[in-house]
């Protein structure tokens, strides 16, 4: 479940970068995605304009596909937060991503281990 959701949000964040391209920053397209995606599914979560703009940075800092569907998927959506919000460079974040994943590390691990600086 957890590897669907997170590509349904990288899609989702793809659809707001396009979307943005075409529209333009200041078109609101992240408000205007925000309330038509909970008028249209009501019982769900995870549609406000905050997570919206997680994924659309989530598409943003992974544009290939190929890795979010082998390496990124694998992570729950809190742990790629933290890499977005803890990590600024592409490569630490692959680092931190692949060693959550090889040592099955919780939030918490990851946000503590992100503080540190990276090994290279």
């Amino acid at each position: 479940m957890n590897r669907e959701l997170v590509l349904l949000y990288w899609q989702i964040g793809r659809d707001i970068l396009d979307r943005q391209a075409q529209q333009g920053w200041g078109a609101k397209v992240i408000d205007r995605l925000a309330q038509d995606l909970r008028s249209a599914f009501p019982d769900m979560k995870g549609f406000s304009p905050r997570n919206l703009k997680y994924m659309r940075a989530f598409a943003e800092a992974w544009p290939d596909s190929e890795f979010v569907q082998q390496v990124a998927a694998q992570l729950p959506w809190g742990h790629n937060a933290v890499l977005l919000d803890r990590l600024d460079s592409p490569e630490s974040r692959r680092w931190y991503a692949a060693k959550a994943i090889e040592n099955s590390w919780s939030r918490n691990v990851l946000v503590r281990s992100a503080k540190s600086s990276p090994p290279w």
